[in-house]
């Protein structure tokens, strides 16, 4: 039950996607699907059936003419799940773009049929587990092994890989197997861990139904990422597949001061490749930011030689933004400090020192959610004092109280805003502020920032 990453739809394109309008220039792009094992609990119907008849596509608004669903009516020959009669009728697109599945009349196909909602029609999409009868031995074997009554078991499957990065632009990334890997499964507090093989391959069996949420174990040294985080095996005797990566977790820390020894708290500090720094598509960093003891730590830093900055990348210009410094606080690239990780190292490198010529001050303030209470989890950003001007550095994210504090330089104007997600879901809406224009100084107010529902 491994090898396939799970198929879902992307950019939006979902089954509700047929009866929307869209674009010509839109199109359906699918990663692979999941096993027979995985698809029949999430599909409302499942049968084989012969296609008798396919509509012309229709029209569903006037003028509407790219996404046109048509009916597709088949004779069962063999129902598995939720088929009532002899024969069943679905929509689906006309294809391209729209998600349709390509029926031909005469032919024979295992239908894995959703419904939208309970009064929506059945609807096939070309992103379902949908196939031909004669490609379709591993779904044959599930179904009719479920409606047998044969012991199934429950099983969250995957592959773990090693992943070897660069921050040099043109070098690719590689992987291999991770033998020994841990992965945990949770089910309401109640784990489940299981081990990789020499192939990287793990599969946890005998898995109740429910909401599973997933993550690496690692040797120390290493960090990974699993996706799907949360899996819903719907019955026990289905299953899921995951896919995970791990990487080499270095880590690079140390402190900012200024020339009188002072921390410099909400500062961005950059870690980078020395090569082609400049270069229009340059090398790619990885940041931080200093707390209000100025420290910082870089996290998930690859095997390699490096150089710490602030400033590093220039402005959308092409012009460089001062104050532009390396490690241990010079402004040449050339004096600036090697750095050496190994893989998975833990480094903790000497004093970056700001020198005198450039003062940063505290830029501080509170977030505030529209019904004035602190935001906890905003991110707070400072850009130049243009409406057009770039973001510079990392956001800083606020904590329970809601409070931020960024390092400006001294004498410069800002801009202030802040953002949250109202929630986590990929594409999810944005509350943020208005843009606060502020001038740094050692005597700068309190920012207070709201956040707003703009749509």
């Amino acid at each position: 039950m491994t090898g396939a990453p799970l198929r879902t739809v992307l950019i939006g394109l979902a089954v509700a996607a047929l009866w929307a309008v869209a674009t010509p220039s839109e199109a359906c792009t699918c990663l692979e699907n999941g096993p027979a094992c995985e698809a029949y609990w999430k599909a409302s119907t499942v049968f084989i059936g012969r296609v008798t008849a396919v509509s012309p596509p229709q029209t569903r608004k006037p003028g509407a003419a790219f996404l046109r669903s048509r009916r597709v009516t088949l004779e069962v020959s063999e129902a598995f799940s939720g088929v009532a009669g002899s024969t069943v009728e679905v929509t689906t697109g006309s294809g391209g773009g729209d998600c349709g599945f390509p029926f031909k009349e005469g032919l024979d196909y295992v239908v894995y049929a959703t419904r939208p909602d309970p009064d929506a029609p059945l609807v096939v999409s070309v992103c379902s587990r949908t196939r031909v009868l004669a490609e379709a031995s591993s779904d044959l074997a599930y179904a009719r092994a479920v409606a047998s009554g044969v012991p199934l078991t429950g099983t969250i499957s995957g592959r773990v890989s090693l992943a070897t990065r660069s921050l040099t632009p043109g070098v690719g990334k590689t992987t291999r197997p991770f033998a020994g890997a841990g992965v945990v499964l949770d089910l309401g507090g109640t784990t489940t861990r299981v081990v990789t093989g020499s192939d990287g391959v793990f599969a946890a069996t005998g898995l109740a139904a429910g909401r599973y949420t997933a993550r690496l174990d690692l040797p120390d040294g290493f960090a990974g990422e699993v996706w799907p985080k949360t899996i819903d095996l719907v019955d026990a005797r289905g299953c899921a597949e995951v896919q995970a990566e791990a990487f080499a977790d270095g880590r690079v820390g140390g402190q900012v001061v200024d020339a009188a020894a002072r921390p410099i708290a909400g500062l961005t500090v950059e870690l980078t490749v020395p090569a082609g720094l400049d270069a229009a598509l340059g090398p790619e960093r990885l940041r931080a930011l200093t707390d209000a003891a100025g420290r910082y730590e870089i996290r998930r830093v690859p095997a390699g030689r490096f150089v710490i900055g602030i400033n590093t990348q220039r402005d959308g210009q092409g012009q460089l933004i001062e104050p532009r410094l390396f490690l241990p606080g010079v402004a040449s690239l050339a004096s600036a400090t090697r750095v050496r990780v190994a893989e998975g190292e833990r480094v903790t490198v000497e004093n970056f020192v700001v020198p005198g010529a450039f003062r940063f001050v505290s830029l501080t303030g509170v977030v505030f959610d529209a019904s004035g209470t602190p935001a906890a989890n905003a991110r707070v950003y400072l850009k130049g004092p243009a409406e057009s001007d770039y973001v510079l550095g990392e956001p800083v994210v606020t904590g329970p109280d809601g409070r931020f504090t960024l390092a400006a330089v001294a004498g410069r104007s800002y801009r202030v805003f802040a953002e949250r997600p109202r929630d986590e879901s990929p594409g999810g809406r944005i509350d943020s502020s208005e843009q606060a224009t502020v001038a740094a100084g050692p005597e700068i107010p309190p920012i207070k920032l709201v956040l707003r529902r703009p749509y």
